[in-house]
């Protein structure tokens, strides 16, 4: 089955693209383009991961989605805040060493990107 660059997935894809340190569940996304159905948004978040646009990130609840830049986004660690949700990159050299530290310490080679959690600055400062 053919599959078409639609406007509306350009649209859904728009509102990461804006907002690149925020997840975003589908329910979210159909609350911000009121025009476009909660099923178009459910139907284009998988091409969209597919495509290398949105990285799936866990969550205990609904999925949550991120834009992940295709050509930057790749080989290294994330870091989100369990508090506001609020998503970095770890530099490509960190994120060797810590990979380079889990091979040796438990023989594992990890083979894609992961997200690691924890407190951003701001939230740290919030909770004191």
């Amino acid at each position: 089955m053919k599959e078409y660059n639609t406007k509306q997935r350009a649209r859904i894809l728009s509102v990461f693209e804006s907002n690149p340190s925020k997840s975003f569940t589908a329910h979210e996304i159909a609350g911000l383009l009121p025009d476009i159905g909660l099923a178009t948004v459910y139907r284009a978040i998988p091409r969209l991961m597919r495509d290398g646009y949105l990285l799936k990130v866990p969550s205990g609840q609904e999925a949550v989605f991120q834009y992940r830049d295709p050509g930057l986004c790749s080989g290294h660690f994330h870091i989100k805040c369990v508090r506001c949700g609020r998503m970095m990159h770890i530099d490509d050299r960190i994120s060797a060493a810590i990979s380079e530290q889990i091979g040796k310490a438990s023989g594992f080679r990890l083979l894609n990107s992961s997200i690691l959690e924890g407190l951003c600055p701001d939230c740290m400062e919030d909770a004191q």
